[in-house]
Formats: C-alpha cells, structure tokens, sequence
C-alpha cells in the first residue's frame, strides 16, 4: 500500500546520497525485471521534477522470492523535514518479503531512537517487527525500565523502576532530553550484563556535557548558554526547554553558508518562540553574510529581532540585554574553534568570547 509523503533533505550531501541509492535500486528493479537476484532492495519512485527541494516518495517495491527471507530488515535513513519544518526521517528498505513483493516504509518519526517515555509509536513499531529482543523505557507501568520521575533543570534528577527495583539518579549532564539519552545508554548497559548495575551506577558523576552541547555560563543573576543547535528543530527544542525558569530568553544564532538555503526561514520561524533575537555570522563560508541574513529574516518577527553580522559584537550586545534572571542563547557553533570566512579559518570559539567578556563585566 502506498504513503506519499512530502520530504526535504536537510544538506546536499543527504540528497546526493540518496540519488545515488535511487540510481542502485533503480538498476535492482531492471534486474528483478528480468527474474535476476536483486538482493532484496526496494526501489523508491521519485518525482524527479520537484527532486531539487521534495522527493515526492512511494512505496514500489521489487524483489525476487529467492533473495529475501521473512522478517528481513534491511534499512538505510536520511534526515530531513516535512513542508512545515518538523523534523522527520525517511527510512528506506525492506521488511517481511512475501512472494515477488516487498514492502518500503515512509515513516513519519518524532523521535527516532527506540521505544521510551509515553510509548513513541514508532518505538512500537520497531519492536512489534523485529525480532531483535528489546527494551521499553516508558513512564507506563509495563515498561521494562519505568520513568517514575523526572526533573531536568538545573540539574537532571530521574527516579527510575528497573527489575522491580528502585533507583533514584542526579545527573550533572542537562540539556533538551538528554534524559533521554542517558536513559537508553543506561538500559543498554544494564541489559548487556557486561557490568554489574552497581558498576554503572558508580560511573554516573563521570558523565559531563560534550563541549558545546547546552554549555553552562554564570553571569551575574543570568544565564548563557552555548549549544551546537543550527536547525529548525534543535533550535526550537533549546528554546521551549529553558522558557519556563527565565523571564527574558534572548536567542543568538546564524546559518552556514554553503549549505541549506532552504532551511534559514525555517530557522528564522523558530526563534519567534525567544523574547529577543539577535541574527548574525555562523560560518558564512563563500556566500554573502548580507544574503544569509535576509534568507534568516523571512521567518523572523522583525519586530524583536536585530542584526549584528559580527559575532563578537552580536555576543556583547546580547550579554548587555541581560537583566534579571534572564538566559542567552548562543547557537550553532557549540564546540568550533573557528569561523569560515572567504575561504578562510578565522580563530575564534564561542565560549572562549564569552568569559573573556564576562569577566570584564563582573
């Protein structure tokens, strides 16, 4: 049965690769044509014509009896966005061949890494088709790994049920659900009976944020937080995270140059949901900081955005729009010791900035 769905990569790189594996299986399907082995691939039709921005995708599936055993999952995916800018991943591949036809599946995913909290419907999925043994991490009372609660700011305090047994955990690593990276990374651990449940426990306060990933910074009764979001999704996640523990959110970020034109008003609607905005350089690569900028501004509510096309500059401004128990939001850069300008490398790392500019003003 066919689902059409609209999708668009998110980088060219994503869309090359994925052309270059219609090209495969449209050359398993000419073989399957003529009763060669195709080894199970399903091909995906492509509106060729809309391929610059959507792939307008069905599911039409060739393969030969011989090639495919039942419950064969074989699964390639790439990242993209539907038409409103919600983040989703088409997965291309074959699952329970039967006779001369095999299935390929276009799912819509929210969240794509298992089954967990509220039961995601994809999580059901997978684990109703595989035949891979596997865990539910949910706050209902038939998960294997039970959220019995949860608190993820300032710090990440979880009470979990594992095993009929009950632990309660504070986390230094806190973020946009990192909870529930740590949560899958845990049960993993507990499942594989590699270490003992009390080993693990006694490695949880070595777990640190990585550089650049919702970084941490006192200033004065405020917050400033540097974080490698650079999409519409991950920028719109940081944002709804820390609105509810500050009165003022200021929000700081550009877009690459060279990549995704597509994706810079979309990035712009997302910010709308901060106080302040403040648009400027990311890495601008060889394209034109004026353009980038005005591609940004599409989405922006003009009304409470500026542009400040030096970084710098846009960070001091920033830091100087603080007031009480107010929280800045510096984005896209996170871990980079360096911007891409005119083909060149110019030094320079958000955090590095920011206590060097802090600590004048303290």
């Amino acid at each position: 049965m066919s689902k059409d769905i609209k999708f668009k990569f998110l980088n060219i790189d994503e869309q090359e690769r994925y052309q270059k594996m219609h090209g495969f299986m449209e050359e398993c399907k000419d073989r399957c044509n003529t009763n060669q082995n195709c080894h199970g691939f399903t091909v995906i039709k492509i509106d060729e014509e809309a391929m610059d921005t959507y792939g307008s995708c069905s599911n039409v599936g060739y393969s030969s009896k011989t090639s495919c055993e039942a419950n064969n999952e074989t699964w390639t995916s790439f990242m993209g966005e539907d038409e409103d800018g919600n983040a989703i991943t088409l997965k291309v591949g074959t699952m329970i061949c039967e006779q001369k036809s095999s299935s390929c599946r276009l799912e819509r995913v929210e969240n794509d890494w298992g089954t967990y909290e509220d039961d995601n419907e994809w999580g059901n999925k997978v684990a109703q088709n595989s035949s891979l043994p596997s865990f539910k991490i949910s706050s209902g009372t038939q998960a294997d790994l039970q959220i019995l609660d949860k608190k993820t700011y300032p710090k990440t305090c979880l009470k979990i049920e594992i095993n009929k047994k009950i632990y309660d955990f504070e986390l230094d690593i806190v973020g946009p659900n990192f909870y529930q990276n740590f949560l899958l990374a845990f049960s993993m651990a507990y499942y594989s009976k590699i270490k003992n449940v009390d080993q693990i426990i006694e490695n949880i306060s070595n777990l640190k944020n990585p550089k650049g990933r919702f970084d941490l910074i006192n200033f004065k009764t405020n917050k400033i937080i540097v974080d490698y979001a650079h999409t519409p999704e991950s920028i719109s996640q940081v944002i709804k995270y820390v609105n509810p523990y500050f009165s003022k959110v200021v929000v700081l970020f550009g877009a690459g140059g060279n990549r995704d034109k597509e994706k810079r008003k979309l990035m712009g609607t997302a910010s709308q949901l901060a106080d302040s905005v403040i648009v400027t350089n990311d890495n601008p690569r060889n394209e034109d900081p004026i353009q980038i900028s005005n591609d940004i501004l599409k989405g922006c509510d003009l009304s409470k955005t500026t542009v400040i096309l030096d970084r710098k500059e846009a960070i001091t401004s920033a830091i100087n729009e603080l007031r009480e128990n107010s929280v800045l939001l510096v984005l896209g850069k996170g871990h980079e010791m360096y911007q891409e300008i005119n083909n060149s490398h110019i030094p320079f790392n958000d955090n590095d900035f920011i206590n060097e500019t802090i600590g004048g003003l303290i």
